[in-house]
């Protein structure tokens, strides 16, 4: 009888420790509602292997399609938070750096070409810096249409 009750308590630790060992971690929790919020704000994610950044990305809309593979825009984040452009920058246009100041300052890297404007995130923030950047890419995606 003592060694059914100890076989029977061994497994149920074991099949109650593996149950607990499948719960994702807070962290991994919070990623996935991060990732949840960008599908629901048009948002596509996509991780970047062997890196810490994931990309967010948001397609043409289809009346720019055609205007698209015109259009260019890299900038990446450089000290005090200033936007460093690469050639063929934003110079004088006022709503697409407007834009660009909305996004948070975790984002360290913003892209446009045909497929849609990126931007590079550490995921170092909240559900509201989600909306914060779909809100700033859907400007710049308005900015840069207009541009081309």
């Amino acid at each position: 009888m003592i060694t059914f009750l100890i076989v029977t308590a061994l497994v149920i630790a074991f099949v109650v420790g593996s149950a607990l060992a499948m719960r994702p971690s807070p962290r991994l929790r919070r990623l996935a509602e991060l990732r949840q919020r960008a599908v629901v704000e048009g948002l596509r994610v996509q991780l970047r292997p062997g890196e810490r950044e994931v990309d967010y990305s948001l397609g043409w809309r289809v009346i720019d399609a055609g205007r698209a593979p015109g259009i260019r825009l890299a900038a990446t984040r450089g000290e005090g938070g200033l936007w460093q452009l690469e050639p063929g920058g934003v110079a004088g246009d006022e709503d697409l750096v407007a834009a660009m100041g909305l996004l948070p300052s975790e984002v360290c890297r913003i892209a446009a070409g045909s497929q849609g404007v990126v931007a590079c995130w550490n995921e170092h923030g909240t559900v509201l810096a989600v909306q914060q950047i779909a809100v700033a890419m859907r400007a710049i995606r308005e900015a840069l249409a207009r541009r081309a």
